[in-house]
Formats: C-alpha cells, sequence, structure tokens
C-alpha cells in the first residue's frame, strides 16, 4: 500500500507528473478538495522540463486531487493527502484583518516593515549569501523584489529562503527595474503565459505578496494590461494572497481585488487621506532612501528616513526602509542587497520592538494635530514628535492610572517616570528631536 503524503497546514504539497519531454506544455490543471471546501491549481513547467502542480492547503484533515488534462496519460489522476497542523513559527499568509490592519491566517497580529533590495536574489552567490545574513539579523519582516521572465527558477528560491527566515516575500511582476526582458516586451499573449507560470509557480508559499505593477507609466507594462493582469493573478492564486500595485497617491487603490495601497510618496502624511478614503491598510513603499546618489529621493538622512517610519506608524500605516549609498564602495543595498551600511536599520529595530508590545487594534487619532498619535482608548497612546522640540505634552485621559514612558527614537533609550499619572496631567519633555511618547494603563502593562 503506497504512503498517503502528508504536509503541514499552509505548507507546500508538490505534484510531480512524468510525461515525455516532447509532451510536455504544462497544460494542466488539479482540483484540490476537502468537505465542500474546492480549489484548482495550475501546472507549471520547471527549468529541469518536469511538470509540477503545487497546493498550500489552508484545512486540517484528508484531503483529495484530481487531475484533469487533455493529455490521456494524466487526465482523471487522482489520490489524497493529509494535511496536519501547522509547525512552529507557521503562521499560515499574511492577511488584511480591517481598514488598518494585517494579521496572519492563524490571527496572529503582523506589523509590516518592508526593505527593497529588487535584484538581490539575481546577484552571485556571495552576495546572495550575505543578504541573507543581513536579514536574518535586521529588523524587516518583508523584502520587496522584482520577478524576471526565465529567472523563475532563482526567484522561487529565494521565495523559499525568506520563508525560512519568516519574512514576506513581495514580489513584483511587471517592474521597469527588475534587470533582463522586461515583460511588457514579451507581447500580450506571452506576457500572459508569463503571469500564469510566476502565480502557479510560487502561489503554494505561505510568505508570498503580488504587486502586479510597479511605477506605472513606465513602460512595466501595457495600460490595458493592468485590470487583465490583475484578473489573471486572481484566477491562478486559489489562496487569495495579498495584491496591491505601486504608485502614486493619486493613483486608484479602490478596486476590489487590491487588498492594499502601495504608495510613492516623499510625504508620509498621505497614509491619513488615504486610509479614510480607500479603507484598506495603507503602506509607503517608496518614501525615499537612506543614501548618497544625486537625486534626491535616494540621498536621505538616516535621521530623515527613521522620522519618516515613526510618523507613518503612529498615523496608522506602514513605511518601508530603503537604502542606496554608493560612495561606499558596494552596490546599493536596494538593488543588489549585500550588506547594510546605513545607520537606520538598527533604529528600525527598535521600532520593531516597541510595536511588538503595543496592542494589535492601535487606531490614529487625528485629535492630536500637532503630534502624531496611534491609540487603544483608555489603554494605550504612542505620540510621535519628529522634528518638533516640545518642551511638554498636556493630556486628559479616561480613568484609570497609567505609565508614561519618554522615548528617544534615534538613540533607542526608554525612560518610564516614576510613579503613574491620572486624569489631567502635564509630561515634561527634553526638548530634543525625534521624540515619541508611550502612556500604558498600569493594571495591564
Amino acid at each position: 500500500m503506497t504512503d498517503i503524503a502528508r504536509v503541514e497546514r499552509w505548507g507546500v504539497l508538490e505534484l510531480d507528473f512524468e510525461v515525455p519531454q516532447a509532451e510536455v506544455d504544462g497544460d494542466l490543471q488539479v482540483t484540490f478538495a476537502i468537505g465542500d471546501s474546492v480549489f484548482v491549481s495550475e501546472s507549471f513547467v520547471d527549468e529541469a522540463g518536469a511538470l509540477r502542480v503545487r497546493f498550500m492547503p489552508g484545512l486540517e484533515g484528508t484531503w483529495t486531487w484530481t487531475a484533469h488534462s487533455d493529455h490521456a496519460d494524466l487526465d482523471d489522476r487522482s489520490g489524497e493527502f493529509v494535511c496536519g497542523p501547522a509547525g512552529d513559527g507557521n503562521h499560515g499568509p499574511v492577511q488584511v484583518s480591517d481598514d488598518a490592519h494585517f494579521r496572519y491566517a492563524d490571527g496572529t497580529p503582523h506589523h509590516p516593515l518592508g526593505t527593497t533590495a529588487t535584484s538581490w536574489y539575481l546577484a552571485e552567490a556571495s552576495v546572495r549569501k550575505a543578504t541573507l545574513r543581513t536579514l536574518a539579523g535586521g529588523p524587516f519582516t518583508k523584502v520587496r523584489m522584482g520577478a524576471v521572465p526565465g529567472r523563475l527558477g532563482e526567484l522561487e528560491s529565494a521565495v523559499r529562503d525568506l520563508a525560512e527566515l519568516g519574512i514576506e516575500a513581495e514580489v513584483i511582476i511587471f517592474h521597469p527595474y527588475a534587470g533582463g526582458e522586461s515583460p511588457a516586451s514579451l507581447g500580450e499573449e506571452a506576457w500572459r503565459r508569463y503571469v500564469k507560470e510566476l502565480v502557479s509557480r510560487l502561489a503554494a508559499f505561505r510568505n508570498v505578496w503580488w504587486c502586479v505593477v510597479s511605477e506605472p507609466g513606465l513602460g512595466s507594462t501595457p495600460a490595458e494590461g493592468w485590470a487583465e493582469a490583475f484578473r489573471l493573478v486572481e484566477e491562478y492564486d486559489y489562496g487569495r494572497h495579498l495584491r496591491t500595485f505601486h504608485g502614486r497617491s493619486d493613483a486608484d487603490f479602490g478596486s476590489p481585488w487590491i487588498t492594499h495601497t502601495s504608495v510613492r510618496s516623499d510625504e508620509v502624511r498621505v497614509i491619513t487621506p488615504l486610509s479614510r478614503h480607500h479603507g484598506k491598510p495603507v503602506m509607503v513603499d517608496g518614501c525615499g532612501a537612506e543614501g548618497d546618489r544625486p537625486d534626491p529621493a535616494s540621498s536621505l538622512t538616516p535621521e530623515e528616513l527613521v522620522m519618516k517610519a515613526w510618523e507613518g506608524v503612529c498615523r496608522g500605516g506602514y513605511v518601508s526602509h530603503a537604502e542606496s549609498y554608493v560612495t561606499r564602495g558596494l552596490a546599493p543595498w536596494s538593488i543588489h542587497g549585500g550588506e547594510l551600511v546605513g545607520e537606520s536599520a538598527p533604529r528600525l529595530s527598535y521600532l520593531r520592538e516597541v510595536l511588538a508590545t503595543a496592542p494589535a487594534d492601535l487606531r490614529y487619532n487625528p485629535f492630536y494635530y500637532d503630534a502624531s498619535t496611534l491609540e487603544a482608548p483608555g489603554e494605550y497612546y504612542l505620540q510621535y514628535f519628529g522634528p518638533h522640540r516640545f518642551p511638554e505634552r498636556r493630556f486628559e485621559l479616561p480613568p484609570g492610572d497609567y505609565h508614561v514612558d519618554v522615548i528617544d527614537t534615534w538613540n533607542m533609550t526608554t525612560h518610564t517616570l516614576e510613579g503613574t499619572f491620572s486624569g489631567e496631567f502635564r509630561v515634561e519633555l527634553p526638548r530634543q528631536l525625534y521624540y515619541a511618547l508611550r502612556i500604558r494603563r498600569a493594571d495591564r502593562a
């Protein structure tokens, strides 16, 4: 008796179908079913010429599968497998939990803190290893990278490596700066096949996000193809991973197939109107890069990039990191990866630590118009002062006793004030740049 295959929940089941090499064309679908739940996964042909189908089961129990193909030797093949509990560190794919937040499929909150390294997986082996070492010791929970036709095997390997580190892989399907052949130059039929192969190949990995197009208008894909590209992603991605495109703040992110916004803007305050208008989580994935290139967007000081990250978070959004130094003898991180040489990453690690101990349902409060503020009323408040050197702040909070922490976001120190505070009170501040204030309910801190 053949052993039944076993896979963990949100793991990867892989089926190989043997057919003569001359007849391999990838024209195969497999239906997976458990109870009333039915999903269809398309096949793809890997670099070795093998015909494969992958599937990510989201429910525990015994699944059945049935192949459908015009090829007589493949049609109606069937089998079953058992899906067991998720292993340690496996929380499933990230989903949108409400109009401002993300969570994993098992309900664990997720605070995206991204970085861009567009072509890191195409670099030489030593640079790829350095990139993974840097990511393993850094603050980032998501890496943005561009797919390249003909290099999907290397991309898949990178997605697997990031999954091992617990890092999300945002795959930009049409990207003008990814290197290699531009997908837009393939012609409509060819780019449709490219989308089908890419999505069918990677949809089984729980750490994948889709960015269908980056920088619309720069030749990354024909304008008439954007809606169709989104439709194809939805069709071939049975797992319904997160989907967006990356564009200016005045772009239309309202379409139902877009799960969250991915904005290019040097002003992170756009988070507030975008969140209000679209009712979706807002990510500023392009606010500029710490670096020393001649253009303004790639020559931010580390202080400015860290300030933007804190400002964006305290407005209820998410801000991604980028680094683009060119005078230190290394290729820019945001293209080739490797090693970070800037000063912002350790400070972003500190921000991540602060968020890790915060409640999951924080909301932006516009009442504090002069200092961006996240809050869970009566429980938790996080207020950022950024470029302001306030001498004091005054509060009037719901009944209860509160601890107050003064946070130096640049020097990464937290000073808890003596005693507790309640009702109306005043907090003295050191009149310095880049400070924040955290207020926590004393009986819940």
